[in-house]
């Protein structure tokens, strides 16, 4: 917002206030609704329900109607409300482009939300554009989707660039701390192994950032990724899927739930169990036999076979079937992360 605009609008407010308290006293104003429409919506509150408009010189002023004809004037509103209340002034004129520096610095995360959001209907149906600068976590996040219009701007030597960038890239460079656009939960460590394991050659190709996450028993796993669709904890609906062991096929809890991925064998470990029990098997041989988490472990810590050589082994049992496991996987981490419009 111009710097002085401000300020000299409160010179006017004191210079009119005789001439609204007349118009108060004969009921001389009218309700604004789409502005307390407007403010219901970017606050989640009724508290504007008596928000009154007056024409004064050809000038709107905006004020509180109380009882007994007190009211309170828009310069005494908080400085979020009031800056809101003058930026619909501006859209309401029409004006071609408005530059809003700090957009977030009065509102509440809920609040910056819910503004910018109103604000992109209001940039079509007054034909306006606006572009604001902000620090804001939440709005970021908001704003970070396919037809992104979250941008970077950066100084460099004098030289200034504007480059559109994901969120987690911006968190990652204004915060100092890695954010991730995809996310994949898993059973356990051993999964999150094998699923490192095999997407590490593809490393240099994958666009997104990820992480795997292992969280312990297929349902266990499902009940987080459900949680994360309704509080988007992790990152939005369509940015995390589940890789559970093809054991899980079939499970009741897995009814309507989408995403969920199955590695091409039983499980890991149920799948080297059988390998390692045939007769002709080549597999280094442990002490005892054992079950099948038992047989994984023995040849693990006693550097028979590394984990990384085990997968490999397995892989090549059924090689089609993994290729087209890690090529759902790499689609996946390969799609611009996914965020819903404004």
């Amino acid at each position: 917002m111009p710097h002085g605009d401000r300020f000299n609008h409160f010179q006017k407010l004191g210079d009119i206030d005789e001439e609204l308290r007349k118009c108060i006293s004969i009921s001389q104003y009218t309700r604004p609704d789409e502005l307390i429409k407007f403010l219901h919506m970017v606050y989640n509150s009724e508290r504007f329900e008596n928000l009154k408009e007056i024409t004064i010189k050809k000038k709107k002023y905006y004020f509180i109607l109380k009882e007994h004809n007190f009211y309170i004037r828009e310069d005494y509103l908080s400085s979020g409300e009031y800056f809101i209340i003058n930026l619909y002034k501006m859209i309401q004129s029409k004006r071609k482009c408005i530059f809003i520096d700090e957009i977030d610095i009065s509102l509440d995360t809920s609040a910056q939300v819910n503004l910018v959001r109103l604000l992109a209907k209001f940039c079509t149906d007054y034909e306006v554009n606006i572009l604001f600068t902000t620090h804001s976590l939440a709005l970021m996040k908001m704003l970070d989707r396919e037809d992104s219009d979250l941008f970077y701007m950066q100084n460099t030597s004098g030289i200034i660039s504007f480059e559109r960038k994901s969120y987690n890239y911006l968190k990652s460079i204004l915060f100092g701390f890695t954010g991730w656009d995809k996310y994949i939960l898993t059973e356990d460590e051993v999964l999150e192994s094998y699923l490192t394991h095999i997407l590490s050659p593809h490393s240099s190709s994958i666009s997104s950032k990820f992480k795997i996450i292992y969280i312990g028993g297929g349902e266990n796993v499902v009940d987080l990724y459900k949680r994360n669709q309704v509080s988007e904890f992790f990152a939005t609906n369509g940015n995390v899927i589940c890789v559970l062991d093809g054991d899980q096929k079939g499970e009741r809890y897995l009814r309507t739930v989408e995403n969920i991925y199955f590695i091409p064998f039983l499980s890991i470990e149920k799948e080297l169990g059988t390998q390692y029990r045939k007769e002709n098997s080549d597999l280094p041989r442990i002490d005892r036999d054992h079950d099948d988490k038992a047989i994984y472990k023995g040849l693990t810590r006693t550097n028979k076979m590394s984990s990384n050589r085990i997968f490999d082994y397995l892989n090549n049992t059924c090689s089609e079937d993994v290729a087209d496991f890690t090529a759902d996987i790499l689609n996946f981490l390969n799609n611009f992360p996914k965020n819903p419009p404004l």
